[in-house]
């Protein structure tokens, strides 16, 4: 199983998954631009390419070139832009997306400041297939905190979606790894063997690993 992670922010996410958990691995990173994400991958010797290509369309065609050169299975987005074509035929319910906000709410590039400007009482993070639309693809796992009236430091706030993230991130990839991700004939997505409705605030439940990574990154703030 090969990985691959398309990035167009710092990487910080990424940076601290592969620092926290030796046993974590991706096997290609590709950038729109310069950008932080390019300096973690030369930090961690992960093979790096960039795709200077301004138009989507145009875009998605050269990366799915590239995946399917490197025969890549997987991909993780930490993108700004919208994938395009043939790319998400190919790599159908195989190309998931990190969004800072408890979609359907908040979609968009400002899914955590759009969070933090209603007057909702929970925020969170999302990660979901990607289809053609705007973060619309179904959930896979969904994490929830709650806003809290004696914080105001959004800073705070944005760190809890950071160790959210994180742990999301371990654990998509480990459901992948073990083969428990799959695919209803109505297209939806479940996890074999995860714990729905559970009493912490992740849907399914992070498991073990996952959990103390949350814990850990989030403890940092």
């Amino acid at each position: 199983m090969k990985f691959a992670v398309v990035l167009s922010t710092s990487g910080s996410v990424l940076n601290k998954l592969i620092e926290l958990s030796p046993t974590f691995r991706v096997d290609l990173v590709v950038t729109d631009r310069k950008c932080g994400a390019e300096d973690v991958a030369r930090r961690y010797n992960i093979p790096l390419s960039r795709i200077a290509e301004s138009n989507n369309t145009r875009f998605s065609d050269e990366l799915l070139k590239l995946l399917q050169r490197e025969e890549i299975d997987f991909i993780f987005l930490f993108f700004t832009r919208l994938l395009k074509g043939k790319l998400l035929i190919e790599y159908k319910n195989r190309i998931i997306n990190f969004h800072p906000s408890l979609l359907p709410a908040c979609p968009g590039q400002h899914g955590f400041e759009d969070t933090m400007a209603s007057c909702a009482l929970f925020f969170g993070s999302t990660a979901h297939v990607v289809d053609e639309g705007m973060d619309t693809g179904w959930p896979i796992i969904q994490a929830a905190a709650k806003k809290r009236p004696d914080i105001s430091n959004v800073d705070y706030y944005r760190h809890i979606v950071f160790a959210q993230q994180v742990a999301c991130f371990y654990q998509v990839y480990s459901w992948i790894l073990e083969g428990r991700f799959k695919i209803k004939e109505s297209e939806n997505i479940y996890i074999e063997g995860g714990i729905y409705g559970g009493l912490d605030f992740f849907n399914p439940s992070l498991e073990s690993t996952a959990f103390d990574l949350y814990a850990k990154v989030a403890r940092g703030f």
